[in-house]
């Protein structure tokens, strides 16, 4: 019974993952990688912003050809299913300009506190100078104006925005699908959607990892039967490895509410690491011998370990915390079958391959490596540059990046983007307009910055606008303004017979009469044309994000720097303003993300640190008098793969990560060195052990994900080094046990 133990397991948790586990706790989001805190609620803000339903599209050419090139164009993107509309100028969708007319009297705000008293005579010269406001024909009311706007990609060309359906993964692949063969008849259009970029990436991702997956499945089996060449060690060896992970990832998955992918996927390759146990047991005999056994070497090793991996739980970062957790978990299940239980089952003796010996040539002591290790540090320290861009780690889908890019230097050259915050609709609309004011009145910028939502009316100024229309000068005015009409109706009608003139005084008859207060809810706005974003997480919260022009940049800081005071100068008293809840985010996008990455690397650097010292410690007091002997395996492999690093790119987070996973595994090589001795067991152990580590993050190189690749690079360059040690590597200390 004991024989076919590990298949039982692997059965029952098999099942119980197909059947119990929770595939929604996975995610792929970047930003789950990081700490709650409030630099990455506003960098999930402004993603959702991100979303839109427009993507911009240009045409090369600011000549009428270009023109007419442009509304062929446009012509054929409106024939496709997933495309609503597109527009060539910047102006009001209908549904604003609708709202506007029927709202005028509660948008536009009085020229004068009070209104004047006007005489017959005035009202009259009034409506008698040609071009009037049909809905404010005394010109009582003003309301900023803007006029439509021909859209343009800077130093470029004619441009547009396609309006989109939905958003959904199925259509807009379609949608892409549908651009890129209309493209092939337009060599010089440009467009790009955030959406396009995610669907895309997301395809290509899994294509990889489908490949990268299934290669080093299939290596790795292959490897374990002509390693160990004991079929049934090597079956219950992958049923163990299948097993450890599937309670690692459950135990996770109940700790932390979402996993990312990258802690899974980087945690099943650290399990790896396992397979070292087993062949430090296997290729000693002590599967053979069918008793109870403990091998002191590998518990060393599985504890310096396990202690690099607990001081990465304090890490106040949930990737490196999850994978600290999935490792510790999958590493501990492991030990413990490959130590324990395997010797009660037991297996054939082991096969070993003669030919090892002959590749050792031992004559390269402890020192030199050290020197070199050395000399590696210096040119890392004066060469290596840092760079925590967490949007370089994503798959670095090129032709994609350069399309971003285009319009980025097209659209926002001049300008940049705010994030107004508040606790209601009301207040952030009030916002909006206290910092319109502000800019109005102090921007010294030719071309000033307008936002859209200081539009709409307040609440108080609703109130203000009907206290003005009913107060008893305008009820005057109005009375004779009524009064003057039909007179003038019947002398327009006899110059000019046309219908318009019935539909224009029908209006005018009904100029100053109340609308129906308007509702603005984030519905309403929604359909205005407005983005609004709320989160709830915390305190409800209300977004808009504005663009200004970089001009007046330091004044929107300024302002909001002092939000309080220039608040409660500007608004009257009695306004229900909650200010401690208002806020303006000047910073620009990147910025957020290189301080919230900044956040996390102190306290990370801090962490992996002590990491670092715990296992040199436990090393030291394991290794005893051959210490030197057995840190050059964890200082050597380290400097060479920074040294690799620095020659070609800058250090980002996912290196870090990686040589923290590099000396946890070449700890156990040092102390697996120093205390077996010069023994070929030993050297099939590391040998082949560094072979399936190397190669099971080794494949990630040829990754076109920059965090896989970074975490690639660094263990292959480590295991490399392990081998060229195995080889040539001269202990001076043996301490056997």
């Amino acid at each position: 019974m004991l024989r076919y133990v590990n298949f039982i397991l692997f059965a029952l948790l098999g099942g119980a993952f197909l059947l119990f586990f929770q595939t929604q706790k996975i995610t792929q989001e970047v930003l789950d990688l990081f700490p709650t805190t409030q630099d990455r609620k506003i960098i999930d803000i402004y993603q959702q912003f991100s979303a839109s339903n427009y993507i911009p599209v240009a045409i090369k050419g600011f000549d009428e050809s270009s023109n007419q090139e442009l509304d062929t164009l446009l012509k054929r993107i409106e024939s496709l299913d997933n495309v609503i509309s597109t527009q060539k100028e910047a102006k009001p969708s209908a549904e604003l300009e609708d709202f506007i007319t029927k709202n005028y009297l509660y948008l536009a705000s009085p020229k004068d506190s009070n209104p004047p008293l006007l005489s017959q005579a005035q009202i009259a010269q009034k409506l008698s100078m040609g071009l009037i406001n049909p809905l404010d024909p005394l010109g009582l009311f003003a309301l900023p104006q803007s006029a439509p706007k021909t859209l343009m990609a800077k130093d470029y060309g004619y441009m547009a925005l396609v309006e989109l359906k939905s958003l959904d993964d199925k259509p807009m692949k379609q949608t892409l699908q549908d651009f890129r063969e209309i493209a092939k008849d337009y060599p010089t259009l440009h467009y790009f959607s955030p959406k396009f970029m995610m669907v895309e990436n997301l395809d290509l991702i899994l294509s990889e990892v489908n490949f990268l997956l299934g290669f080093a499945s299939l290596v790795f089996i292959t490897l374990y039967f002509v390693i160990i060449r004991i079929p049934l060690l090597t079956l219950n060896t992958i049923c163990t490895l299948i097993c450890s992970n599937i309670i690692a990832i459950f135990v996770v998955s109940s700790v932390y509410p979402k996993v990312t992918i990258m802690a899974l996927s980087f945690g099943m390759g650290i399990s790896n690491i396992a397979i070292d146990y087993m062949m430090h047991h296997n290729f000693f005999g002590l599967y053979a011998q069918n008793k109870r056994v403990f091998n002191r070497p590998v518990f060393y090793g599985y504890i310096t370990t396990i202690v690099g991996f607990g001081a990465c739980l304090f890490i106040p970062f949930p990737l490196l915390a999850q994978l600290a957790l999935y490792a510790i978990i999958s590493l501990s299940i492991a030990y413990i079958s490959f130590a324990f239980l395997y010797p009660r089952i037991g297996f054939s003796q082991p096969r070993l391959f003669p030919y090892l010996a002959s590749l050792r040539f031992p004559r390269v002591p402890s020192v030199i490596f050290l020197t070199l290790a050395f000399v590696f540090f210096a040119f890392s320290a004066s060469h290596l540059k840092l760079d925590f861009d967490l949007s370089k780690l994503d798959y670095q889908n090129e032709p994609m990046l350069a399309e971003r890019d285009f319009f980025d230097k097209a659209l926002n050259e001049d300008k940049t983007q705010i994030l107004l915050s508040a606790s209601s609709v009301e207040n952030l609309i009030m916002l909006s307009k206290s910092l319109q004011q502000k800019i109005n009145t102090e921007s010294t910028s030719s071309n000033p910055t307008f936002i859209p939502l200081s539009l709409l009316p307040t609440q108080t100024q609703i109130e203000a606008n009907r206290a003005y229309l009913q107060s008893d000068n305008m009820q005057q005015n109005k009375a004779i303004l009524k009064a003057l009409l039909p007179n003038l109706q019947a002398k327009m009608t006899k110059e000019a017979k046309d219908d318009s003139i019935h539909q224009l005084f029908a209006m005018l008859q009904m100029s100053y009469d109340l609308p129906q207060e308007p509702i603005l809810d984030m519905d309403t706005l929604g359909k205005l044309g407005f983005a609004l974003v709320t989160d709830d997480k915390d305190s409800l919260q209300y977004y808009y994000l504005a663009e200004i022009e970089k001009v007046d940049l330091a004044l929107v800081q300024k302002f909001a720097q002092n939000l309080d005071s220039d608040l409660s100068q500007q608004q009257n008293i009695t306004e229900h303003f909650a200010k401690d809840s208002a806020n303006i985010e000047t910073r620009p996008l990147q910025s957020i993300m290189d301080h919230l990455t900044d956040g996390i690397y102190q306290p990370m650097l801090v962490v992996l640190g002590i990491a670092f010292v715990l296992m040199i410690s436990t090393l030291f007091f394991t290794a005893k008098g051959a210490f030197f002997d057995a840190v050059v395996f964890i200082l050597f492999p380290l400097s060479a793969a920074l040294f690799v690093v620095a020659l070609h790119s800058p250090l980002n987070i996912m290196h870090l990560f990686a040589l923290l996973i590099l000396v946890v595994v070449s700890v156990d090589y040092g102390i697996y060195s120093v205390k077996e001795g010069d023994n070929p067991r030993t050297a099939h152990a590391i040998f082949f052990s560094s072979i399936t580590t190397g190669l099971s993050f080794g494949i990630l190189i040829t990754s076109h994900t920059k965090a896989l690749n970074s975490f690639g690079e660094v263990i292959f360059t480590g295991m490399c080094c392990v081998l060229l040690m195995l080889v040539f590597h001269k202990a001076k200390h043996k301490i056997n046990v």
